[in-house]
């Protein structure tokens, strides 16, 4: 099966230093069964995938297009990042060690992960999993402030994963932003909160944080432009499919988007008037 999706396979590289070269981006890499070895991987690929590997040294100097880089049943891995890898995904190993050179860092049923910091060197210990935790339990660690944190990571939506304190921090987002939307176009706002920002724990973000955090509002319309009934005689009912962004802008919300009318008078299904 890895064959037939075209992975860039090394495999049982044992008792010495190898240089990995990979140099097509569209394509994964996956390395496995490598023990007592020095793994020194240049180039670029789609995402990287360590299978199975013990008592290693990896150091990645490749760019990874996709951004992800898994361990899966590892021990004892040492993992040097030079090139900056913006997801670390570490599942049921044990004994991994990393540079901080990563944007996010998630592991499931992991035991003695650690993060040496850049800045001094320090050794930072990732929470691990109780024996009592479910299998589906996973922590996220990422750069704060200056500082490593790790929190119990909760899904979101369609499982997107990310912490109880981001989730408090998007859902006051959406507050404010929405009270922006019905006060600027004149609708009541008396669903909102007259201070969204008391709706927050007491540990939660800071008013700075919310405000300045990106946000928006944006949907995809599609139905039809009936024209008024002075006109009705001469111009035509049209499909339209219309996208649209509401995005505060310095307290104000602005309004930018795209599509088109599709000319009932003229050839079925072609778009004939852009804004």
């Amino acid at each position: 099966m890895l064959g037939k999706i075209n992975i860039q396979i090394f495999e049982d590289l044992k008792d010495g230093e190898y240089e990995v070269k990979v140099n097509e981006a569209h394509r994964p890499i996956f390395v496995s069964g490598c023990s007592k070895a020095t793994l020194l991987v240049r180039g670029k690929g789609a995402k990287m995938v360590v299978n199975d590997c013990n008592d290693i040294e990896l150091v990645m100097e490749c760019a990874l297009f996709a951004g992800t880089l898994e361990f899966v049943r590892c021990s004892h891995v040492n993992v040097r990042l030079v090139t900056t890898v913006p997801t670390v995904t570490v599942d049921i190993s044990e004994g991994v060690e990393l540079s901080d050179n990563f944007t996010h860092l998630y592991t499931n049923r992991c035991k003695q992960v650690t993060v040496r910091q850049s800045s001094d060197e320090a050794v930072f210990k990732v929470l691990e999993t109780e024996e009592q935790d479910s299998a589906d339990v996973q922590f996220f660690t990422c750069h704060e402030g200056g500082r490593l944190v790790c929190e119990r990571a909760i899904r979101e939506g369609a499982g997107y994963p990310t912490t109880a304190k981001k989730k408090a921090e998007a859902d006051a987002r959406d507050e404010i932003f929405l009270k922006r939307v019905m006060e600027t176009f004149g609708a009541s706002s008396t669903s909102a909160p007259t201070n969204v920002l008391d709706q927050i724990p007491e540990q939660g973000p800071t008013e700075q944080a919310v405000e300045f955090a990106p946000m928006h509002l944006s949907g995809l319309w599609i139905g039809e432009a009936i024209p008024d009934e002075e006109f009705q005689h001469c111009v035509p009912t049209n499909p339209i499919k219309w996208s649209l962004t509401l995005s505060p802008s310095q307290g104000e919300v602005s309004a930018f988007g795209a599509g088109y009318f599709d000319d009932a008078a003229d050839v079925p299904g072609q778009p004939v008037l852009f804004y």
